[in-house]
C-alpha cells in the first residue's frame, strides 16, 4: 500500500483534534481570564513613519484576544476571535464620534504577535509582546 505524506498528516492531524476535544471535554477548570496592562505596540504604516502605543491593555479570555488603545492613538477596542489556537481577527467595538473602521489580524510568530492593522482602507503591520509565561499557556 502506497501513502502519500498529505494523506497521512491529514488523517492524524484529525485524530489529534479529536483526542484534544476529547480532554478539552473532561476538563471541568475553566481558564482564568488575563488582564495585561501596560503593552507597548509597535505601528509599521504603509505610507508613514513607524510609532509607538504604550500603554496599552490586553485581555487573553478562552477563546479571544481584546487589544484596548488608549488615547491619543485611540480609544479602540478590537475583539479577536481565536482561529486554529493562534489566529486572531477582530474589529473596533467602541462606538466613535467619527465613522472609523478598524480591522485587525494578527497571529503569534515565536513570542511575538504579529499582524495587520486596517484603519480606514490603511494598512499598517503592528506588533506586541505578552510575557512569556502567558504566551506558553497558550501554546499547550
Amino acid at each position: 500500500m502506497t501513502l502519500k505524506a498529505g494523506s497521512w498528516i491529514h488523517s492524524n492531524m484529525g485524530q489529534c483534534a479529536r483526542n484534544f476535544v476529547g480532554v478539552q471535554a473532561r476538563s471541568k477548570e475553566k481558564p482564568v481570564p488575563e488582564l495585561h496592562k501596560n503593552i507597548s505596540i509597535q505601528f509599521l504604516p504603509v505610507d508613514d513613519d513607524p510609532y509607538e502605543v504604550r500603554g496599552a491593555e490586553v485581555r487573553l479570555r478562552e477563546e479571544e484576544m481584546v487589544i484596548d488603545i488608549p488615547e491619543p492613538y485611540g480609544p479602540y477596542l478590537v475583539k479577536g476571535e481565536l482561529r486554529k489556537k493562534y489566529f486572531f481577527a477582530g474589529v473596533d467595538s467602541l462606538k466613535h464620534e467619527i465613522s472609523v473602521d478598524v480591522k485587525a489580524r494578527w497571529a503569534l510568530l515565536g513570542d511575538t504577535y504579529v499582524g495587520i492593522w486596517i484603519k480606514n482602507g490603511k494598512e499598517s503591520l503592528f506588533m506586541f509582546r505578552l510575557p512569556r509565561a502567558s504566551i506558553a499557556r497558550r501554546r499547550t
